[in-house]
């Protein structure tokens, strides 16, 4: 049994984070106690034992709850109830900082100790305004004088061989997740590149892996400074500029700031990660346990004396607070310090021009976080959107290029000053968003005051991705949370749209352009004075002709205004060659003639491995010699070289091959995709008709069953569909079909995708896209030449696409099984037929844009299969309520009981198919469906004027043509006729007439036809 000491008897106090940290604690113990009685206030739960001499109580933070706040609050109430501990530690996992200077590696330890200016431990996240710039607040406490010396004897120990830290760590080697052989491979990768996603890095290319040499020791023990914060640290570039910042830091964490000035302790991080987007958890357990034997190895080195002469952590702290806390200062001494620019602190809504007393000028400040309320909350979250960092976040940056841009004139005098446009312009694929995000990095760093904000337009994302009302709710996002002082007149216009039209986030109402440019219009001209803005706008001409001239003129007009008004606004736009705007007279550069030392350092690095060196250089020069400025061309060429090497190609054939390799973007495209076999060539078209004309980006496995549905298959369920001879069982399989079929120009990216799915452990965050734009516009030019045979004649590639998607999805939908899953979750639906929830919300907007195209949907009603007696339509409209439950993307009046062939054809909004249908004589026009809405009525509510207009004009075409019977005296007034009249003015089964349901829409062109009429 156990034994239970009292509470005074516990000297050292150990505090950790996470549970896998908390385990290894327990597990350093040499003995076990029952945690004595404590005060029921008190809400931390503790481990009580034995380490070697020294009784220890151990504390973790809540579940879910991490940084300084947490760790002040679990160290506070440690040292209240158990008031006798003399020792402190801070016992945990880090992410590590690797440096010429450190070798840091997962696995390795890192110790707090003075270093330079830090006393071990500095928050990096709380500052003030000083007049020779930025400077972090308050220097936190050096760990106790005891624990400092047990540091320099386990150092000598450690150089004579005789620590014990490995002999410690074998303790756990009966747990096998906390071995070091269970923590996988260490991996480093370059600081430019980003994770691919996934919870690990098997998606993540190799070659960026830093070569390191290997070490004799599977441990090694840092000493020195640990940044510690309130957020996670998964940036490699914000990691290095922090880390250099405060003269070099060897790793970051989340709770040791809270701990220093009122819980004095030793702060141990084990080395989990890099801190950078390459984060993820597979060597927490064994770095947890790493710091954990060196922590017992500390205690191992101290004297139990030694611990007894030392002051309890509460005497400690209440000293160090009476000796630093602040005393009244005589007029002399507030002057002294605040030229000294000591205890100097900010905290304004805006600033740049802000002064001292004694006439200094604030050269950097922070802003400290606003307090939002819930509502305040809820109307950013209806500006921002995850797609917004999308395209950003692809774009992989590269060391040392893209420099000669800060080089240039004309940039450099855009960048210095403090208004005005500029433009960079290029071929496609020359590398402008590469420029423009290297831009974006660059700014950042340099002028840290200025406010930077982005917005990279994506011809093949989602809508909001490549429109202007995607461009104007992320800038207004990103101003009003630096500026929340603004936020309340947005709210108020949020909060009066929520009470009208209903929630935001289900759909029920979207902002308009107009409204989000008055705003932003107002942020940037009148209350921008204080703080200079500085907006990137990417790929203006991939949203549109039409809209590119608006928005070029918009801010045009608006820098024009805002030197007048002194304002700090300035803008960089990159764009292709685009002669429709009036760019002339804006300062500009020309990539493509500006990066050929960046082509040339990527081609040298990509062909590194290319043997033998001298053929390497042939390869290099050949390449070097036929780039004409396109650097996704060059990108093209050496993949291809280095998959081919990996396989075994000599480099004799390489030359050879490359000799004959077409030297523009099209003809390189073309090239690869006439390699594809006759064989794939349907399943080519299909695929990149999907990928190009899909509303939204696919995830793979939508996009595996919309390859595998088609508007004319024989399956009757989703087993059938399933069991065909090209269907890949796992995704990752697939996903290699569709690199083989598409000869890699389409590309899977991880994502948060729209539909979340239990895919037995596979990833399930990937989209399809394709490689860049430039594949797009060449498969659009060249489409007769690229998909030849298999698209129809007399339709354009958009019109057959949608014609081929829509289709596909109408027969996806009616598959046995999944119309008879209705009665399931959406969850469960969406899980087990993963392209429903796409047809659910995009069917009908496909079929919107078949008739854009001007092609007959004369198949419409067979498609869905649809009979006066078919119970299909009920139930196709039953599954779509219950994917669509609160009728966002529903036609009014499913599911259709009574209908008529009319109301189904109006309700799909296809026009064509509504004029073919009168055309041979249908006389339905007056039949009422189960809420009495008649053909007419139904389109109203639907908004389809154009059909409405058509249905009203029959209606009044066959009322004259009866009138001129009865003047000639050929008939009287005829009960058909007597039908249509009434057929205008009755009443649906909620009291409204025709005219009634035009004016609630607000669909002017029928209301004038009925007053006309």
């Amino acid at each position: 049994m156990a034994r239970q000491l009292r509470r005074e008897d516990y000297t050292v106090g150990w505090v950790c984070a996470l549970p896998v940290e908390l385990a290894v604690a327990q597990e350093m113990l040499d003995e076990e106690h029952d945690t004595p009685p404590y005060n029921a206030h008190d809400t931390n739960l503790y481990t009580c034992g034995r380490i070697g001499e020294h009784n220890v109580v151990i504390a973790c933070l809540p579940e879910g709850q991490t940084g300084t706040n947490s760790a002040a609050a679990v160290a506070a109430q440690l040292k209240s109830t158990f008031s006798s501990t003399r020792l402190g530690l801070m016992v945990g996992i880090g992410g590590g900082v690797p440096s010429e200077e450190a070798d840091v590696r997962l696995g390795d330890v890192v110790v707090s100790k003075p270093h330079k200016m830090h006393g071990g431990v500095v928050q990096y996240d709380s500052g003030k305004a000083t007049p020779s710039g930025f400077e972090r607040t308050g220097a936190l406490n050096i760990p106790p004088t005891v624990l400092l010396n047990a540091i320099a004897n386990l150092r000598a120990k450690q150089m004579r061989g005789r620590d014990k830290l490995l002999e410690y760590l074998s303790k756990l080697n009966s747990l096998p997740d906390f071995t070091r052989e269970a923590a996988g491979l260490d991996a480093l990768y370059d600081a430019t590149y980003n994770h691919k996603g996934g919870a690990t890095c098997k998606q993540c290319d190799v070659n960026y892996l830093v070569a390191r040499e290997s070490r004799r020791q599977n441990v090694m023990v840092h000493h020195g400074t640990i940044a510690s914060g309130n957020q996670v640290m998964r940036s490699a570039a914000e990691r290095d500029r922090v880390s250099a910042e405060l003269g070099g830091v060897l790793c970051f964490e989340m709770e040791a700031a809270g701990l220093m000035n009122s819980f004095p302790c030793l702060v141990i991080r084990g080395i989990c990660d890099y801190a950078d987007s390459h984060k993820n958890k597979c060597w927490q357990p064994y770095a947890a346990a790493t710091a954990a034997a060196y922590a017992k190895e500390v205690l191992s080195v101290i004297p139990p004396a030694e611990v007894a002469k030392s002051c309890t952590v509460e005497e400690a702290t209440r000293f160090a607070y009476k000796h630093t806390s602040e005393r009244p200062l005589s007029p002399d001494a507030k002057r002294r310090r605040t030229e000294k620019s000591e205890d100097l602190e900010i905290n304004v809504p805006n600033f740049q021009n802000f002064t001292l007393a004694n006439g200094s000028q604030i050269k950097r400040v922070t802003r400290m976080p606003a307090q939002l309320s819930s509502q305040q909350k809820d109307c950013l979250r209806s500006l921002s959107f995850p797609e917004q960092e999308y395209r950003f976040d692809d774009i992989h940056t590269a060391v040392d290029t893209c420099e000669w841009l800060s080089e240039d004139v004309g940039y450099q005098a855009w960048a210095r000053g403090t208004s005005g446009l500029f433009w960079i312009k290029g071929d496609p694929g020359t590398g402008k968003s590469v420029l423009m995000k290297h831009s974006v990095k660059r700014i950042r760093e340099r002028s840290p005051n200025d406010l930077v904000i982005y917005f990279f337009f994506h011809g093949q994302g989602t809508p909001l991705q490549k429109t202007l009302l995607g461009l104007f709710r992320a800038l207004l996002a990103s101003m009003l949370e630096h500026f929340p002082e603004h936020l309340t007149q947005m709210t108020a216009k949020f909060s009066e749209k929520e009470k009208r039209y209903g929630g935001h986030t289900g759909g029920a109402w979207e902002w308009t352009e107009s409204e989000l440019k008055e705003v932003l219009s107002s942020l940037l001209t009148n209350d921008t004075h204080l703080q200079r803005i500085v907006i990137f706008i990417d790929a203006l001409d991939e949203c549109g002709e039409g809209p590119a001239k608006s928005l070029l003129a918009y801010f045009q007009d608006l820098t024009y205004q805002t030197k007048s008004e002194h304002a700090y606004f300035k803008v960089c736009l990159s764009s292709r060659h685009y002669p429709i705007l009036a760019l002339d007279t804006i300062p500009s550069v020309q990539v493509e003639n500006m990066n050929g030392q960046d082509v040339q350092w990527y081609v040298q690095k990509q062909l590194r491995n290319i043997r033998p060196e001298s053929k390497r250089r042939q390869i290099e020069a050949e390449i070097l010699s036929k780039f004409n400025g396109g650097f996704q061309w060059v990108f093209l060429v050496t993949n291809t070289i280095v998959e081919k090497n990996l396989v075994g190609i000599r480099a004799e054939k390489l030359l050879e091959e490359l000799a004959t390799c077409p030297q523009t973007l099209s003809k390189t495209y073309e090239a690869i995709l006439n390699g594809v076999l006759p064989t794939d060539q349907h399943q080519m078209t299909k695929i990149f008709q999907w990928v190009l004309f899909a509303e939204r980006p696919l995830s793979a496995q939508e996009l595996r069953d919309a390859l595998a549905a088609d508007r004319d298959m024989s399956h009757r369920t989703v087993s059938d569909l399933r069991a065909y001879e090209g269907w890949s069982d796992t995704l990752a399989d697939f996903e290699r079909y569709v690199k083989h079929i598409s000869r890699g120009l389409i590309r899977f990216q991880s994502r948060e995708v729209w539909e979340q799915y239990d895919l037995n452990g596979e990833d399930s965050d990937r989209e399809a896209q394709l490689i860049h734009q430039s594949v797009a516009d060449f498969l659009i030019q060249e489409v007769v030449n690229i998909f030849g045979h298999h698209l129809p004649t007399a339709l354009s590639l958009a019109g057959s696409s949608h014609l081929q998607i829509s289709r596909s999805c109408l027969r996806y939908m009616t598959l046995e099984d999944i119309l008879e899953s209705a009665h399931l979750s959406r969850g469960i639906i969406s899980s087990r037929f993963p392209l429903a929830p796409y047809a659910v919300r995009f069917l009908f907007a496909h079929i919107k844009k078949i008739e854009e195209e001007g092609i007959l949907q004369s198949d419409l009603l067979s498609a869905m299969q649809w009979t006066p007696k078919s119970k299909i339509m009920c139930k196709l409209a039953t599954l779509w309520r219950a994917l669509d439950p609160d009728s966002i993307h529903t036609p009014l009046g499913w599911p259709f009981v009574g209908a008529t062939a009319l109301h189904v054809l109006v309700a799909f909004g296809s026009m064509s198919a509504v004029n073919v249908l009168l055309e041979s004589g249908c006389e339905e026009m007056e039949i009422r469906d189960a809420d009495g809405n008649t053909p007419l009525m139904l389109a109203i509510r639907e908004g389809h004027q154009d059909i409405a207009l058509v249905l009203l004009d029959r209606i009044v075409e066959c009322e004259g043509q009866h009138r001129q019977h009865d003047s000639d005296g050929e008939r009287g007034v005829t009960p058909l006729l007597v039908a249509r009249a009434a057929g205008i003015n009755a009443q649906n089964n909620d009291g409204d007439t025709v005219l009634d349901i035009a004016l609630e829409q607000k669909m002017d062109g029928v209301i004038f036809t009925l007053i006309e009429a």
